[in-house]
């Protein structure tokens, strides 16, 4: 939202025409813009002293408003001055000024650089002249002996260190990855056995925690409903959630503030829904008070799940929508 339709809602709070859409636009720009906060502490206070004083109104007040209304922006000023007749004049000078400095620059002859050279003495380098062996004339000049070529030791190996070079081995051809790969997929294929895509997420822990009961394998609920519901490129599917309420408007506001105080981060706020992160460690905790504060929840299961958002490390995704209780 941008300063100038926060104005235009300003004004329309004075006449309560606001609605709750806008109202949780507005609050989340005034945490995010001090000029807008400012604007909006002035007219509450405009609103509150004319209210109380009956008509009557501080001077100072009264000033700060009226210099609040009549000010402008910076195109605004441009495009007044722009249409003043002396306007002209002054954009002709600058453009002659500009026009005559790089002509200037352009004819002005330049003095081309000498390379000044400096006379290094250079030093003089004798080279010693060998000895010549004076041999006995009809014999061939005596080689020098050659040397016997040295072996090389190559050192013994441990017993140990097989193993050891055989796993560096692997790690540096495949990065270690196929021992991964292949264990991810077999949990994948032993939870479609289990019939665990059809579960919610609550069910999809308990069968984690079965699986690894059962074939001793260490299983984190979170990477199981990651692996059943894959997602390349770095996206995934955002968990989904329904809350009955009674006054929507209550409800969401409700998860907001439990947002803020666990830290969470909003991606997208429709009239009826709220896509956004929490983070990992805070999940159980937050799904406890939005039970016990906003209602009662209700849990498709993870085939249902059609939002996609960008996976984050240590933070999970929810798209929770609100929906109306029906009367009695």
């Amino acid at each position: 939202m941008e300063c100038r339709e926060v104005k235009y809602l300003l004004s329309r709070c004075i006449e309560n025409d606001i609605k709750p859409q806008e109202v949780l636009e507005l609050e989340e720009h005034l945490k995010n813009c001090r000029k807008c906060a400012k604007e909006f502490k002035t007219l509450r206070n405009l609103v509150s002293v004319m209210g109380l004083a009956e008509g009557i109104e501080p001077p100072e007040l009264s000033l700060e408003v009226q210099r609040i209304l009549k000010r402008k922006t910076w195109y605004q000023k441009l495009y007044e001055f722009v249409r003043t007749p002396h306007a002209v004049r002054y954009i002709m000078n600058i453009s002659i000024a500009v026009a005559i400095f790089f002509l200037a620059m352009y004819f002005i002859p330049r003095r081309p650089l000498e390379l000044v050279e400096e006379n290094i003495p250079q030093e003089q380098v004798f080279e010693k002249e060998e000895p010549v062996q004076e041999g006995i004339p009809g014999e061939a000049p005596a080689l020098p002996e050659k040397s016997p070529p040295v072996k090389k030791t190559v050192p013994a190996k441990k017993p140990g260190a097989t193993k050891k070079e055989s796993e560096q081995k692997i790690e540096q051809t495949h990065g270690g990855s196929e021992d991964i790969i292949a264990l991810m997929d077999r949990r994948i294929q032993e939870a479609r056995e289990k019939y665990v895509m059809s579960k919610p997420f609550r069910e999809a822990s308990e069968a984690a925690a079965k699986i690894k009961k059962e074939n001793g394998q260490t299983i984190d609920a979170v990477a199981l409903r990651e692996n059943l519901t894959p997602y390349e490129g770095g996206r995934e599917f955002a968990e989904k959630l329904f809350i009955l309420a009674e006054n929507l408007t209550a409800a969401q506001l409700s998860v907001l503030n439990i947002l803020k105080e666990m830290e969470g981060k909003i991606i997208n706020i429709k009239k009826d829904s709220i896509l956004f992160y929490i983070p990992m460690d805070k999940y159980p905790a937050f799904i406890e008070r939005i039970e016990r504060d906003a209602g009662g929840i209700i849990r498709p299961s993870p085939g249902e799940y059609k939002e996609e958002v960008e996976k984050k490390k240590d933070m999970i995704s929810i798209d929770i929508e609100f929906i109306s209780r029906p009367e009695k």
